[in-house]
């Protein structure tokens, strides 16, 4: 009992500091600026950004055949792109999935591009080598370098009094839906 009395006295003690606020502060307030102090505005902003290129399936078939000495599945998925954008397109490739008869999906494959300019063309061929034969699939297309190229550029002012020292400028770049 002698040992539980002290905890108890401090567990009791440290509660009434917490409820009247003298342990610790439960309000956080940021700082007044002071008087003399630098004050950084920014007067002036653009945002120019190069679209991503647009790039279209413009036809695809899937060809399946079972090979009798293997009980195997081959199949190819066979068809073309195109690069409708005006932006060029770097690590293009086209992926699928296959889905059985019942919508499970069985398997993915896809097909390394590169490079697709503006206006450019190009065929794929998406291999499958399995012992079940796919009933649909899906395809798109990834650019692994589907990067937006922005250029931020503006003005900034200390109309504060006094210097301003290390300034820097912090952006934060969201898409239409307001994700990073």
């Amino acid at each position: 009992m002698r040992k539980k009395l002290p905890i108890f006295v401090g567990i009791f003690f440290l509660i009434a500091l917490i409820g009247t606020g003298i342990a610790c502060d439960l309000e956080s307030t940021a700082p007044e600026p002071q008087s003399g102090g630098a004050d950084i505005q920014i007067l002036t902003h653009n945002l120019d950004c190069e679209a991503p290129p647009d790039i279209q399936i413009l036809n695809h078939n899937l060809n399946c055949e079972i090979h009798e000495w293997s009980d195997y599945c081959d199949c190819s998925i066979t068809g073309a792109v195109k690069n409708v954008g005006d932006g060029d397109a770097e690590g293009l490739s086209v992926e699928a999935e296959f889905f059985d008869a019942h919508g499970i999906r069985i398997d993915e494959s896809s097909d390394y591009i590169g490079e697709l300019s503006a206006g450019q063309s190009a065929y794929f061929d998406i291999f499958y080598y399995e012992t079940q034969c796919p009933n649909n699939y899906d395809i798109w297309t990834e650019d692994w370098y589907d990067y937006c190229d922005c250029h931020l550029t503006g003005t900034v002012k200390n109309v504060g009094d006094g210097d301003a020292g290390l300034v820097s400028v912090e952006a934060e770049f969201f898409d239409a839906q307001g994700w990073k």
